[in-house]
């Protein structure tokens, strides 16, 4: 697919910031328990001068889904905006709201990776994405212990920038004895 295949927003980028954005994907119900709910897809972008300051231009892929949805940064070095929008009915809408985070910015240093463990829920997922290189971080998750508790692990190196975003999904099945389980399960 070419990279104008699909619809198009642009972001004014300000000096000092670097804007990206990311389509969010829902995986399917049969892999809920053994991966992410959801992941986040990065979007390309093409860059042209406008007034002196640089305009993204942000390609969404078409997509089966009636509403896909997009998390958009914007990193400085010591601060990021997060913003949110959707494809709904062919068209981009941005919300208004935006969320304003802070986060220290470190010196470089060559150290090991560590590993965070966590407790896994599929219904109230954390995405982690990387800061620096503006990609999402995978967990590598458990399979369920005596107690019906799955254990996440993120490798992650230490000061480095990352940003974690909470995915809260409404999950509705259908009433069968399997999404009963598969329910009780996600509780």
């Amino acid at each position: 697919m070419s990279f104008l295949e699909g619809i198009e927003f642009h972001v004014i980028q300000p000096v000092g910031v670097n804007v990206m954005a990311f389509a969010i994907n829902f995986t399917k119900k049969e892999q809920w328990l053994e991966s992410p709910l959801c992941t986040l897809e990065k979007l390309e972008y093409s860059e042209t001068a406008v007034d002196g300051r640089i305009q993204r231009t942000f390609s969404i892929p078409y997509s089966d889904e009636p509403i896909q949805n997009v998390v958009i940064l914007s990193l400085a070095k010591t601060r990021c905006v997060v913003g949110y929008g959707k494809v709904e009915n062919g068209e981009f809408v941005e919300a208004k709201e935006t969320i304003q985070l802070q986060y220290s910015n470190y010196a470089q240093a060559d150290v090991a990776e560590r590993n965070y463990e966590f407790t896994f829920n599929p219904k109230r997922q954390i995405v982690l994405v990387d800061v620096d290189e503006g990609k999402q971080l995978f967990p590598s998750i458990s399979k369920p212990d005596i107690f019906g508790n799955l254990r996440g692990v993120y490798k992650l190196i230490p000061y480095r920038n990352y940003i974690a975003l909470e995915m809260n999904v409404s999950i509705k099945l259908p009433k069968t004895k399997e999404s009963e389980d598969l329910e009780n399960m996600l509780l």
